[in-house]
């Protein structure tokens, strides 16, 4: 099933289904500045999509499909860069890059 996932300046992450119908939001402490949906393949990770998003202050927060956090984190900075990977001597998940220069690594569906 389809669905939409937008990070806003108020601070929100929405999800919408196919039709634009809100199926749930989840209020941040900073404005996201990146967001990357990662569909981790471990079978004990089988919820669904997580949803990473990188904040102004630097808080990296990780949702499920349901909006609940499940990880949060920190990077030096505000991301301004985030991509996935999918590698099989590395694993699964996202690096982030900040404006001050720092590059981290998050693994994802462990």
């Amino acid at each position: 099933k389809k669905e939409i996932v937008v990070a806003t300046a108020d601070p929100l992450v929405v999800a919408l289904d196919s039709q634009c119908q809100k199926r749930w939001n989840k209020r941040l402490y900073r404005r996201p500045t990146v967001i990357k949906i990662v569909r981790p393949r471990r079978s004990a990770a089988a919820s669904g999509a997580w949803i990473v998003v990188g904040c102004e202050n630097g808080d990296v927060v990780v949702l499920d499909g349901q909006g609940s956090v499940i990880r949060a984190a920190k990077i030096e900075g505000e991301p301004v860069c985030i991509a996935g990977f999918d590698e099989p001597q590395v694993g699964q998940g996202v690096l982030l890059a900040t404006a001050s220069g720092q590059v981290k690594l998050f693994k994802v569906g462990e």
